[in-house]
C-alpha cells in the first residue's frame, strides 16, 4: 500500500510538467497541496506504528542541511523576494518528499518505486505521442486552441513520433519537453538494467518498457543525454573493474581513473568545441547558451559573494525575470547551468555549499559502489552532474529530491533497523 502510494507520489514528481500543461497551474499546485497534506497524514501515522529509530549527527545530511538553509538566509538581501519565496515553497515540498521517502522506505523499495514511476512516464509518453501523431496536429498545453500562426515552441506535443524511427522531428512526450523526456528515459534504463542484473522477475514487461525508454531517447535528440548515457557506460565499467581489486587500493584507483577523464573530458570541452559539437549536431555555444551564460554571469557580477536570492526557477511574471532572456519568444525561466545560476542566485558561497553537497554525496557513492553495493545512486549522481553542466534543473523539482534522497539515504540505509515496506 505505502509503496503504491509512494510511486504515484515518484510520478508526480517525474512529471511535473505533465501536470502544469493537463490541468493548468491552479490545478496542478492543488494536487502538490493535497498530496503533501496526505503525506504528511501517513508519515505523522506510519511513524506512531513505526517509530524512526534515532540518528546520530554523522546521519543527518547535513550538507543538504547547509546548502538549504543558506538559501532560505538569501531571503535577506533577496533582490525578488517574492519568487524566492514561492519557489522556496515549491522546492521545499519536493526536499521534504525527499525526506519522507529516504526515511521511510529502503534502497530496494525505492528501486521498485522508481521503475514503476519511469516506466509509467514512458508507457504514457509512448501512448501520447502516438496518439498526436495520428491526430495530425500538434496538442497545445491545457488542450488549447491553435492560434492562427502556430509556433511549435508553445506546443505541449508536436506529433513528431511517426516522422521516422530514428531520425525526424525530436519528440517530447507527456512531459512536454525533449531534454527533459531524454533525462527520464535514462534513468529508466538505468533502473531497468539494474532490476534485470538483479533478476527481480518480470523480466519480459521489463525488456520492452526499456527497449520502448532506449527509443525515445533516441528520437528525443538531446547531446547532454547522448554524452551521458557514454559517461554511465565507462563509471559502471570502471566500477566493476575496482570492485576486483583490493578494496584500499581499488577506491584509489577509481577516484584517480574518474578524476584523469573528467579532467580529459573539460580538456576535450574546452579545446575541441567546434568539433565535439559538430559530430552531436550542436553550435559550438550550445545553442545559445553561451549569450544566457553571459548575461547570468553579469548579474551574477553584481553581487558576487551572496548572490542575488534563490530563484529555482525563474518564474517569468516577475519583473525582474519577465523579457530579460528570450528565446524563440519565450522568457528563459533558468540558467541553462546548475553552476552559473546557483552562482547568480546564491553566490560563491551558494555555489560552494552545493559543490560540497554533490561531491560529498559522490565520493559516498563511489565508496559504496566500489564496495558492491548498487551503482544506482553513483549513475544517478553522475547523470545529474552532466546534465547540470548545460541545465539547471539538477537543483530543482525531482532532480534536487533525488539528489536529497540520496544524500539523506546513505546517513541511514546502512544503519537502518527498518523492516521491509513490501506490500499490503
Amino acid at each position: 500500500m505505502m509503496r503504491a502510494y509512494a510511486s504515484v507520489l515518484a510520478f508526480c514528481a517525474f512529471a511535473y510538467s505533465f501536470l502544469f500543461n493537463l490541468v493548468g497551474m491552479a490545478g496542478a499546485l492543488a494536487l502538490l497541496g493535497a498530496m503533501t497534506v496526505a503525506t504528511i497524514v501517513i508519515w505523522i501515522l506510519w511513524s506512531r506504528r513505526e517509530p524512526l529509530p534515532r540518528r546520530t549527527w554523522r546521519q543527518h545530511p547535513l550538507t543538504v542541511y547547509a546548502y538549504a538553509g543558506f538559501a532560505v538566509l538569501s531571503l535577506a538581501w533577496s533582490q525578488w523576494i517574492g519568487t524566492s519565496l514561492l519557489t522556496l515553497a515549491a522546492e521545499g515540498v519536493f526536499v521534504f518528499h525527499a525526506f519522507f521517502l529516504a526515511l521511510r522506505f529502503s534502497k530496494r523499495d525505492l528501486l521498485v518505486i522508481a521503475e514503476r514511476a519511469l516506466s509509467a512516464v514512458v508507457v504514457l509518453s509512448l501512448a501520447v505521442e502516438l496518439w498526436v501523431a495520428l491526430r495530425g496536429a500538434p496538442l497545445l498545453p491545457n488542450f488549447q486552441q491553435a492560434p492562427d500562426d502556430p509556433d511549435p515552441h508553445y506546443d505541449w506535443i508536436r506529433g513528431n513520433l511517426l516522422d521516422g524511427f530514428l531520425a525526424g522531428g525530436r519528440i517530447q512526450g507527456i512531459v512536454g519537453n525533449a531534454n527533459l523526456l531524454a533525462v527520464l528515459c535514462l534513468l529508466a534504463l538505468v533502473v531497468i538494467v539494474t532490476r534485470l542484473v538483479r533478476r527481480d522477475g518480470g523480466t519480459i514487461p521489463r525488456v520492452l518498457i526499456g527497449l520502448i525508454a532506449l527509443w525515445l531517447l533516441v528520437r528525443a535528440g538531446s547531446a547532454n543525454m547522448y554524452v551521458n548515457a557514454l559517461a554511465l557506460v565507462v563509471v559502471a565499467v570502471l566500477v566493476l573493474v575496482a570492485r576486483r581489486l583490493p578494496s584500499t587500493r581499488a577506491r584509489a584507483w577509481f577516484f584517480s581513473v574518474l578524476g584523469a577523464l573528467a579532467l580529459g573530458l573539460a580538456a576535450v570541452l574546452l579545446f575541441a568545441r567546434d568539433w565535439l559539437f559538430g559530430l552531436l549536431g550542436r553550435s559550438d555555444d550550445l545553442t545559445g547558451r553561451g549569450e544566457i551564460w553571459e548575461k547570468v554571469l553579469g548579474r551574477w557580477a553584481e553581487s558576487p559573494v551572496v548572490g542575488n536570492g534563490y530563484a529555482a526557477p525563474w518564474l517569468p511574471w516577475d519583473p525582474h525575470f519577465d523579457g530579460w532572456i528570450v528565446d524563440h519568444g519565450l522568457t528563459v525561466f533558468h540558467g541553462h547551468s546548475m553552476w552559473i545560476d546557483t552562482l547568480m542566485q546564491l553566490g560563491v558561497i551558494g555555489a560552494a555549499l552545493l559543490a560540497i553537497m554533490w561531491g560529498t554525496a559522490f565520493v559516498r557513492a563511489a565508496a559504496s559502489a566500489t564496495r558492491g553495493a548498487t551503482m544506482v545512486p553513483l549513475l544517478v549522481i553522475v547523470m545529474l552532474l552532466i546534465q547540470g553542466l548545460t541545465e539547471a534543473a539538477p537543483i530543482q523539482y525531482w532532480e534536487l529530491m533525488a539528489i536529497v534522497v540520496i544524500s539523506v539515504g546513505q546517513g541511514v540505509w546502512r544503519t537502518s533497523t527498518k523492516a521491509s515496506t513490501a506490500e499490503h
